[in-house]
């Protein structure tokens, strides 16, 4: 074979999976952290001057958690796009394939017949 490539289309539909079960962590993640922020009577008096800081932090958690979920999702989404684009390149070339071999066929029969 001439240098060509070879694309293994079952290992694009796996990598895809775990890219879905990361962003599920992800999602998780995020459930967790939305019930970490408590109420202002939890911090008491004191708690009240690093209690902004904290909510901003964890906003910025979330934000980044969502972010992270976005990103996976369009990973995932552009791997089963190139997989699919991979697996109907190859069903067309062993169709044209397919399709040779039936002339060439053909035209030897043609030849004895």
């Amino acid at each position: 074979m001439s240098g060509g490539y070879h694309v293994d289309v079952p290992a694009l539909h796996e990598y895809k999976d775990n890219l879905g079960s990361y962003q599920e962590q992800a999602g998780r993640f995020t459930e967790l952290v939305a019930s970490a922020d408590v109420g202002d009577e939890s911090w008491g008096i004191i708690g009240l001057f690093t209690k902004s800081q904290y909510t901003e932090t964890l906003g910025q958690l979330q934000e980044h958690l969502r972010s992270m979920q976005d990103g996976l999702k369009s990973a995932s989404d552009k791997i089963t796009s190139a997989a699919e684009l991979y697996q109907a390149m190859d069903d067309e070339v062993a169709r044209l394939m397919n399709e040779i071999l039936n002339r060439i066929e053909a035209a030897k029969e043609s030849r004895h017949g």
